[in-house]
């Protein structure tokens, strides 16, 4: 694809490139088929993709924009995938990165509150709710009520949302998340949190600091906690007093060699003086 020079255009003397409709005609009627999918906190291979497709659309042709096919959910090695229509001024960070499409529990919630206008509204305080799973569609299991919500993750998730019945009594309902993503406000990123991972390095350096140093205290092992570098005065006489001290052991121990010496020395003597006494009885 070759280019060519287009002069620009000065407007209050800055540089201004004025687009036409005709310029990006071409590329929206392209863009315009396009989908876009999303595996998160994986990059699968294109294999890996085409196998998906292979298996979740193996009866149509291609996918079409807006099928009910589309909507999912959708699952990769475990992994959610949110898959969306591209569309004009489609920015990443915010159509897919910001939202995504989470399985919502409300444990012990009323069973007449399972009806779809009022899980429509219950969920609708969380973000947008989308399906309800088949148990809770025929009330298969009454433990708790669960439902897909698409959910705006750049915000911290509600664990309680408050409800006022008829009589206007309030019900605070406790909210479960099949899986709760961390986002990182820093890097605009799912899977992990700066500020998660700084207090995890603090506590590991706390750990560093604490050195546990055994000391004998009659007949009882113990533990004393030093921190730093430093050790306090009282905990170190502790330490000093129930040290066993090497250099005296090893003098007992050059102590004993001698005088094991000495003793096989004089046994020597002995068994010569002996010798010596035969010898003079013979003559």
């Amino acid at each position: 694809m070759n280019l060519s020079y287009i002069p620009p255009v000065l407007q209050d003397g800055e540089v201004v490139m004025q687009l036409l409709e005709e310029d990006i005609a071409e590329e929206n009627q392209k863009w315009n088929r396009a989908i876009i999918l999303y595996v998160v906190g994986n990059t699968p291979t294109i294999g890996a993709i085409e196998r998906f497709i292979a298996n979740q659309w193996s009866k149509v042709k291609k996918p079409k924009r807006g099928m009910k096919c589309l909507n999912g959910p959708y699952t990769m090695s475990s992994r959610p995938i949110i898959i969306r229509p591209w569309t004009e001024g489609f920015d990443f960070n915010v159509e897919v990165l910001k939202t995504k499409l989470l399985w919502i529990k409300f444990p012990k919630l009323p069973l007449n509150y399972w009806s779809n206008l009022a899980l429509s509204k219950i969920g609708s305080g969380l973000g947008k709710p989308l399906y309800v799973d088949a148990c809770t569609t025929v009330a298969d299991r009454v433990s708790y009520a669960r439902v897909l919500i698409e959910m705006d993750i750049t915000r911290p998730l509600p664990g309680l949302i408050k409800l006022y019945d008829p009589k206007g009594k309030v019900i605070e309902q406790v909210v479960q998340y099949d899986w709760k993503p961390q986002y990182c406000q820093t890097y605009c990123q799912i899977g992990h949190s700066c500020r998660d991972q700084k207090k995890q390095n603090q506590e590991r350096g706390h750990e560093r600091e604490g050195d546990e140093l055994p000391f004998q205290q009659g007949n009882e092992k113990q533990w004393q906690l030093a921190r730093g570098k430093s050790t306090s005065k009282k905990n170190m006489g502790s330490i000093r007093d129930n040290e066993v001290d090497i250099g005296n052991v090893f003098k007992a121990l050059v102590d004993t060699a001698q005088k094991i010496v000495q003793l096989y020395e004089a046994q020597g003597a002995k068994g010569q003086r002996v010798e010596m006494a035969e010898e003079e009885a013979l003559k």
